[in-house]
């Protein structure tokens, strides 16, 4: 596995608590940092490998199965209470979610991820890198069918009480007290 496609799982102190799923180009420190993972009652927290947005299709197709192998074989071990996913984070959330029914809290959503590299201006250096060799939209769309957000909507458990985007108003801020 070459070093862009590796992603990195972080334990933490809750075995019964939520998995997170980072923004691309995130780190755990950065993630802590910012108040995106709370600082206790969290189980896992995946850094996404670099090569889930990538100039080359299958690339990305690889590096985003291989974060959602490894997370599906946590959850078939414990069942979390809560999937979390921020940004480019919210397409293994979401997927994941989707197969086994889980509540999900999605942030800064994507839904499909083809769409995402093509349009998003984070990505925009990926996209005129895939351009520049001749990769299209389609072959994209192609590559990452069976990992868009949106083809699992409809298979997720929503959560008791049914959060909504102002639910983040919940975690605590930068020095405790809300945002």
């Amino acid at each position: 596995m070459a070093r862009a496609d590796l992603f990195r799982r972080i334990v933490g102190t809750d075995p019964n608590g939520a998995i997170y799923f980072l923004p691309w180009r995130t780190s755990f420190k950065t993630a802590l940092d910012f108040g995106l993972v709370g600082l206790r009652q969290w189980r896992l927290c995946y850094e996404l490998p670099a090569a889930v947005v990538a100039a080359e299709p299958d690339v990305c197709a690889r590096a985003n199965r291989a974060v959602i192998e490894d997370a599906a074989d946590q959850i078939e071990r414990r069942r979390p209470p809560v999937l979390v996913g921020l940004s480019m984070g919210s397409v293994t959330a979401t997927l994941l979610a989707g197969r086994y029914r889980t509540p999900l809290w999605s942030f800064a959503s994507a839904d499909r991820g083809d769409l995402m590299i093509w349009q998003s201006p984070a990505a925009r250096p990926v996209r005129c890198e895939a351009e520049a060799a001749g990769v299209t939209l389609g072959d994209f769309t192609r590559a990452l069918r069976g990992l868009h957000p949106i083809e699992w909507l409809d298979r997720i458990d929503p959560p008791a009480g049914s959060r909504s985007a102002a639910s983040i108003a919940t975690f605590p801020g930068p020095a405790g007290g809300p945002w």
